[in-house]
């Protein structure tokens, strides 16, 4: 609930879930930093067992992972930081905010209450986003809501978030906790990307093939979804609609490659220093946290000093440099989104190359299979030009 909460249009209610989340993280501060201190060393030690140069080369290996894409990934956002600085500068300009707090982050452009759709509205949708990849995927996809691939809305006992599951032996199954917002849409189409990819995976490999990676995934999910935005943006019919899609676009681009590459900074920092010797306690966390928090969000936004203990609620953190593949994920969906919708039928079916490959080739390898090199530093840098584009159109906005 602490999204919606922090989307609330009135300000003490914002800032009261702001300050109660956080300030609770912060009673828990000592265990939390002790627990999360542990696990660094702890992959530190193993890195040095198995001879790697640090937690981060071993880590990588794994998917081999070259790390000049981890270090490119951040150079290329600092460098376009300006963008999201200008972004929300104008977001303070149009909402009439005489300061811009860390509770006023995910504030809506609209005002009043959003369009709300039914599942079955949502269903419709995301099927027609998808036409640009063929009628087979859409059979396929149509197939998914016919056989009933997915539990659908919230209940009691059940995990929050969403998530696409499955085995070899099993249909993709995904559960999520739909409400009718735009933003459970979305959900929804980047649920099925997953699922989708999963499907062409299973039916083209044998079992000990088809699993891909993490690296992968993030692509084929976060690609259905710019399909989506990509169709309900030219199909929208007011000027409401359309501010809406734009906002939840530069949004996106801020949760997804901005805040995920500042985690991987934060982690990056973290292990160097630990790996160096240094001993790091909570307030060194909170210290660094805030530091980077400023850097990135720009002087239009006040860093709360609450938001020092936001790297506390990451649970992304101890699943080892994990968080810099949602960033490069959104910046290759990106790029091949963009190939598919205003390419021809071969870019299609480079990107159908990459959905079939399953786990035969590393995930580096299968990107640039699809038409998109991510060992190139221009490859974030075009992603981020869409990130552009899309901030000069809302600074072109007067008044809400």
């Amino acid at each position: 609930n602490f999204t919606m909460h922090e989307k609330n249009p009135d300000v003490a209610v914002r800032k009261e879930a702001f300050t109660s989340l956080y300030s609770t993280f912060h009673d828990f501060g000592n265990t939390i930093s002790t627990s999360y201190t542990n696990n660094v060393k702890a992959l530190t030690t193993e890195a040095e067992m198995r001879h790697y140069d640090s937690a981060l080369a071993m880590t990588l290996y794994e998917d081999d992972v070259p790390q000049s894409v981890y270090d490119s990934l951040l150079d290329s956002v600092h460098r376009h930081l300006p963008l999201l600085h200008r972004y929300y500068a104008k977001k303070k300009e149009l909402l009439e905010l005489p300061e811009q707090h860390m509770y006023d982050v995910y504030l809506p452009l609209i005002k009043g209450t959003a369009k709300t759709y039914t599942f079955a509205e949502a269903k419709e949708l995301c099927i027609a986003s998808v036409a640009p990849l063929g009628e087979e995927y859409q059979t396929i996809y149509r197939k998914a809501f016919d056989e009933r691939w997915m539990d659908v809305y919230p209940r009691e006992g059940k995990a929050g978030g969403a998530y696409s599951s499955g085995s070899y032996e099993s249909r993709p199954y995904i559960l999520l906790n739909f409400n009718g917002t735009l933003d459970s849409v979305f959900t929804l189409a980047h649920e099925m990307g997953h699922s989708m990819h999963s499907y062409y995976a299973k039916h083209n490999n044998e079992g000990l093939y088809y699993n891909y990676t993490i690296f992968a995934a993030e692509v084929a999910s976060t690609f259905n979804e710019l399909l989506l935005l990509e169709y309900l943006t030219k199909h929208a019919k007011t000027e409401e609609e359309k501010r809406e899609l734009l906002d939840h676009h530069l949004d996106s681009f801020k949760s997804t490659v901005y805040r995920q590459t500042m985690f991987a900074e934060f982690e990056k920092v973290v292990h160097a220093r630990i790996e160096a010797g240094e001993s790091l306690a909570g307030e060194d966390y909170d210290r660094l946290y805030l530091e980077l928090n400023r850097k990135y969000f720009g002087e239009s936004m006040i860093s709360d000093e609450e938001i020092a203990y936001e790297w506390m609620r990451i649970p992304h953190f101890y699943s080892n440099f994990y968080v810099y593949k949602y960033a490069t994920g959104f910046t290759a969906a990106t790029v091949l989104s963009q190939k598919v919708l205003h390419g021809d039928q071969k870019d299609v079916d480079a990107y159908f190359t990459f959905l079939k490959d399953g786990a035969h080739h590393f995930p580096i390898e299968q990107l640039r299979m699809a038409g998109c090199d991510m060992t190139d530093p221009k490859t974030v840098d075009s992603a981020l030009a869409v990130f552009g584009d899309l901030v000069d159109k809302i600074e072109a906005i007067e008044t809400l």
